[in-house]
């Protein structure tokens, strides 16, 4: 069993080498700017860390002209957010200046393109962590989530915003009215996951799940994910003796936010997906969270199981069964009727 997530940890150390780097030489950032640029892009957590941060983001594009520069994966998304300027990815070519640039994640491209940009001042999310890491500390409370810690960053005031307002999802039909999505029963969207062992499910567990779920009513069960969920997908698909569906490697990041916006629950691990879910406040119900509790759901309608427990690390492994390992498909059933 793998005891260290050299890639998450690697990626880790990265990001905060060049945070680092890139705070040293913040600029002060103008007042009433014409212009700002927003960055985030990071090597990891990339979708979900995005999607919790777009109210603040939302809200301070309402009242600034922003550009943003985002990971691939999500661009699709981002040029849907109502009021954006204009969206950048890796590669892109930026040729112009700003006001302000505000540095929310960053990694080893977006760093050298930063490099090349021209702008009067600069904030990084660096001293908003520190800041909130040490009355963490002093204080023996929680971490401030990341969505509220995302206002700080950007210096305005938190504000509450309907993610549904956020966007403008153009030619959503078609993936609404796909043959997956039409099947008859309540649509319960299915992440099982892929990468760290110590965020996975075992298969024979979420078969017996959706089985014993499907004893409840009539329910559409659709799994989304790469390739790792396919694997999974069809694994559990011999599991069971009644049909469940499949968006794996069809659909874009957009779409799996329409898909979860036009659906009545979600059930997955720890990840992108069941933090989207959560914003579109999809009755949910989450596994044990691995990692820093800085992503928990805003609401009672969302159910992480052991929220209040320990948790396991996503950089180490020194324990003989993860926390999700231990954890028995009648818990999660049980939660699910809580949110049904």
């Amino acid at each position: 069993m793998k005891r260290i997530n050299y890639d998450y940890l690697w990626e880790a150390i990265k990001e905060g080498m060049i945070l680092i780097k890139t705070t040293i030489s913040t600029k002060k950032i103008k007042s009433n700017p014409e212009t700002t640029l927003i960055i985030h892009t990071c090597g990891i957590g990339g979708i979900g860390d995005f999607f919790v941060c777009l109210p603040a983001i939302y809200s301070y594009i309402q009242k600034n002209k922003t550009d943003l520069l985002v990971l691939p994966q999500v661009e699709e998304l981002a040029k849907s957010i109502k009021g954006v300027n204009n969206v950048f990815t890796k590669n892109s070519d930026i040729k112009k200046s700003y006001d302000n640039v505000y540095v929310i994640r960053i990694n080893s491209w977006s760093s050298k393109m930063l490099k090349k940009i021209k702008f009067n001042g600069i904030r990084t999310s660096l001293s908003s962590i520190i800041k909130d890491n040490l009355r963490s500390f002093f204080t023996k409370s929680q971490l401030t989530q990341w969505r509220d810690l995302t206002y700080d960053i950007l210096q305005i005031k938190k504000e509450k915003v309907n993610y549904k307002k956020i966007f403008n999802f153009s030619g959503k039909e078609k993936i609404i009215n796909s043959p997956e999505m039409q099947d008859v029963g309540k649509k319960i969207i299915i992440h099982t996951g892929s990468g760290w062992h110590v965020k996975l499910w075992e298969n024979e567990k979420w078969a017996c799940l959706i089985k014993d779920i499907n004893k409840l009513g009539k329910f559409n069960f659709i799994f989304v994910g790469g390739d790792e969920e396919k694997k999974a997908f069809e694994e559990i698909q011999k599991m069971v003796d009644f049909k469940i569906n499949s968006l794996i490697n069809k659909i874009s990041i957009k779409e799996l936010a329409i898909i979860l916006n036009n659906s009545n629950y979600f059930i997955g691990i720890d990840s992108g997906p069941r933090n989207m879910a959560n914003s579109f406040d999809i009755p949910s119900v989450g596994l044990p969270i691995v990692g820093q509790k800085i992503f928990m759901p805003p609401n009672d309608r969302h159910i992480i199981i052991n929220a209040d427990g320990k948790n396991d690390s996503l950089f180490f492994f020194l324990g003989k069964k993860t926390i999700l390992q231990k954890l028995q498909p009648e818990e999660v059933l049980s939660a699910f009727k809580k949110i049904k």
